[in-house]
């Protein structure tokens, strides 16, 4: 969970709202069970930090400026992280995207109205349409990713005309074929997904999440990053 430092306030990640609003399905709750406690907190380290690296790997190749190198604890790295981001990268390549410019590769943005921030991936002309762009290392495309894009897409004056969720799962064992695949949601998808979120921002602050949620932990120190 992340908050952003934005002059003498604290907001939320888009990520944030959606992991503290939408209660936890019974699907991951079966897996936390299966799994057992602290085992499967060091498996969804590992696979944030392979997710992580496998972004960076990617959008720096796309960006037209040398992106800052993320934070990671090595420990959570598996020791094929290394040929892993390097078959996601391939993966990528295969869907032989037609990525156009300008591009915004990572650029930080605000929604000062409902008090949110967040970093899209990439925001670029793909087959000339703009294009809001998420990856995701996951198996599936879920609704909470939707709902991620939907938050950007607010946050950016819903100004893209499509958005596309891109999954690059480099684990044989849950994607045999290793073909990553890429789901497209319309124009009105995504009005639809930003009036979904703008609820889910309500709840939040009606909650008080921002009261609970701001620890020391989940503070990004310094003042964030310029907004486009």
């Amino acid at each position: 969970m992340h908050f952003y430092r934005i002059g003498n306030d604290y907001l939320p990640s888009v990520t944030t709202i959606i992991h503290a609003v939408i209660p936890e399905s019974e699907q991951i709750a079966v897996w936390k069970e299966k799994n057992g406690n602290g085992n499967w907190q060091k498996m969804l380290a590992s696979a944030q930090a392979l997710g992580t690296v496998i972004h960076y790997r990617i959008l720096n190749q796309l960006a037209t400026r040398n992106l800052e190198l993320p934070m990671i604890t090595l420990e959570h790295l598996v020791d094929d992280a290394h040929v892993r981001a390097e078959i996601a990268e391939h993966m990528f390549c295969d869907l032989k995207l037609n990525i156009g410019y300008p591009r915004r590769v990572e650029e930080f943005v605000v929604c000062h109205e409902h008090k949110y921030a967040g970093t899209p991936d990439l925001v670029a002309p793909i087959d000339g349409v703009h294009t809001l762009v998420d990856l995701k290392t996951s198996k599936n495309i879920y609704e909470s990713h939707k709902l991620q894009l939907g938050g950007y897409y607010e946050a950016l004056g819903r100004n893209p005309d499509q958005g596309m969720l891109v999954s690059i799962n480099p684990d044989e064992r849950t994607n045999p074929s290793l073909k990553a695949f890429c789901v497209l949601l319309t124009k009105d998808e995504l009005e639809q997904k930003a009036d979904e979120f703008l609820k889910l921002v309500e709840k939040f602050y009606e909650y008080g999440y921002d009261k609970t949620l701001i620890k020391d932990e989940y503070k990004i120190e310094g003042n964030a990053p310029t907004t486009f």
